[in-house]
């Protein structure tokens, strides 16, 4: 599993909002120290009409 520092700097990569940065590490050290992923909501209306494919790359 890839260490908070290296996390935190995945998640900031393309992010246009987050919780604060300490907020968002102790989530991370939760994380691994509970072994349970971390959840992130893409904040997209998967209805919507101009939803495409292209929506997907961030999810890689």
């Amino acid at each position: 599993m890839r260490s908070v520092e290296e996390q935190l700097a995945l998640i900031r990569r393309g992010a246009e909002q987050i919780v604060t940065q300490e907020e968002l590490r102790k989530k991370l050290e939760n994380s691994l120290r509970t072994g349970r992923p971390l959840r992130v909501k893409y904040g997209i209306d998967p209805t919507g009409i101009d939803v495409h494919l292209g929506h997907t790359v961030p999810l890689r």
